[in-house]
């Protein structure tokens, strides 16, 4: 009896954009013997699936529900499906997985129970954004069928490129998987704030483009598989953008703000009374790039706590890039930690090619991280007892060619007497600035994604920064 082989074809549409720095994408052969081990005939009746049809359960779960045409698991029998599941011809597993484990653990665990598949992928990526292939079989069918690419009996399945491109994410936004954003679904045109709170909370993967000033107050919530891009001119003001999933199995993934203005977002809204806003806040979140924005406050109110962070992140928060913005004019630049991602291992972030202009501090402040600032231009502080890198609580900074210029502290670990640890200041420029505040060793930190072609010249960073950060 042959074994039905159905394709679960993932489409992303990023692939047109996928990767640079990289070789292309690495093409693996699935041979006829081990095809033929699998069906005894050659059938083409490939089954196309749309992104949009698998669904996220909590943590790292996802299902599709459709009939297999074998019995699932049940109270009564749970290993009793025959059903094999597949990424880019390596099989997942284990299955027949209990639910907990699937939603908690990931990594590949799967169940089928009735005309559910709950699946998870191989290292917690969004399989409706990964751009990887799954396929399943069963055991108890006279169909068969081969994937729609077979040519001469081989099965082709491209695996996703390994390094960013130069129009994707450079550094942790890309490690694991890369952040894609909204590119697998369509593109809508927002330009009032209840559209835009509209479709950042669809469940759907979208292209949020806006156009003209959205003003208001509070924030807007982002979920998962969204890019937030500006047209020309598109501002958000005293509307900050909240990418917050809710605990650390329920994370918001996959985020892409970019060209975009948010300034004057005030701490505690005013209509609500709601707190806890940022320009962009992010909690409980993974795989975010944010790029070419520029971020604001106004350093003349006198009170520190009128206006929050220009970009917070926090609660177990992971994978990360910033890259090619402006934050100006702001008591508090960007936070990233908390004391309760104690001993969480998250908090990878990627800080490239910004401007830090007249930023009182926090540039950025670290608690329980893992940041790595390349390529940075940090321009004038607005106090003089500020500071621009502030590590602490076992945070480990990895600094390389940056531009510090008239800043009071450039950087320091003894903020607390739990205290961070900094890498390569050597590589870095500093220009009329006050002494660095490192108490700690160097832990000699180094980073797992390849960048060095986009790495300049410390003395070439302030003419560059300036002229391609911010809004395009």
């Amino acid at each position: 009896m042959s074994l039905l082989v159905l394709s679960l074809v993932l489409f992303s549409q990023c692939q047109k954009d996928l990767p640079t720095e990289a070789a292309a994408p690495v093409v693996k052969m699935v041979s006829a013997d081990k095809i033929s081990a699998i069906s005894t005939s050659a059938t083409t009746l490939p089954t196309t699936v749309n992104s949009a049809d698998f669904r996220p359960e909590s943590g790292y779960a996802f299902k599709l529900k459709r009939d297999f045409g074998v019995a699932g698991d049940d109270l009564s029998n749970g290993s009793a499906s025959s059903l094999r599941l597949f990424e880019n011809g390596v099989e997942l597993g284990p299955a027949h997985s209990v639910h907990s484990e699937i939603i908690n653990y990931g990594r590949g665990r799967f169940s089928h129970w009735g005309n559910v598949l709950y699946f998870s992928t191989s290292d917690n990526s969004d399989p409706r954004s990964n751009g990887r292939k799954y396929t399943y079989t069963t055991a108890s069918s006279s169909t068969t069928t081969t994937d729609q690419n077979s040519t001469s009996g081989n099965v082709v399945f491209d695996e996703p490129a390994e390094t960013p491109a130069a129009n994707g994410p450079i550094g942790y936004a890309a490690v694991n998987w890369v952040t894609t954003g909204g590119a697998a679904g369509s593109t809508v045109t927002v330009n009032t704030l209840s559209a835009l709170r509209g479709y950042a909370s669809s469940s759907l993967p979208l292209t949020i483009q806006v156009s003209g000033t959205i003003s208001g107050t509070g924030s807007v919530l982002v979920k998962s598989n969204k890019t937030i891009i500006g047209l020309s001119g598109a501002t958000l003001n005293g509307v900050g953008l909240r990418i917050f999933g809710n605990s650390a199995t329920d994370v918001t993934k996959n985020i892409i703000i970019k060209n975009l203005r948010i300034k004057n977002v005030i701490q505690i809204d005013p209509v609500t009374g709601n707190g806890d806003n940022d320009c962009i806040g992010i909690k409980y979140a993974d795989h975010i790039w944010i790029d070419h924005c520029e971020l604001s406050a106004d350093v003349t109110h006198p009170d520190w706590e009128y206006y929050d962070g220009l970009i917070d992140i926090s609660k177990q928060s992971d994978f990360i890039t910033v890259s090619w913005c402006k934050l100006v004019n702001s008591w508090k630049g960007s936070f990233v930690g908390g004391t309760s991602d104690s001993g969480k291992n998250k908090l990878h972030i990627t800080f490239h090619h910004n401007l830090f202009n007249n930023i009182a501090e926090r540039g950025p402040a670290l608690i329980y991280s893992t940041v790595h600032l390349f390529n940075n231009y940090y321009l004038k502080s607005a106090t003089s007892s500020g500071y621009s890198i502030g590590a602490r609580y076992s945070s480990k900074v990895l600094l390389e060619n940056n531009y510090f210029e008239g800043i009071s502290t450039p950087v320091r670990t003894d903020i607390d007497s739990e205290q961070g640890y900094v890498s390569g200041t050597s590589t870095n420029i500093f220009k009329s600035c006050g002494a660095l505040r490192i108490k700690t060793s160097d832990p000699g930190l180094t980073v797992p994604y390849a960048y060095k072609s986009y790495l300049i010249p410390a003395a070439n960073v302030p003419a560059t920064v300036l002229a391609g950060a911010g809004v395009k």
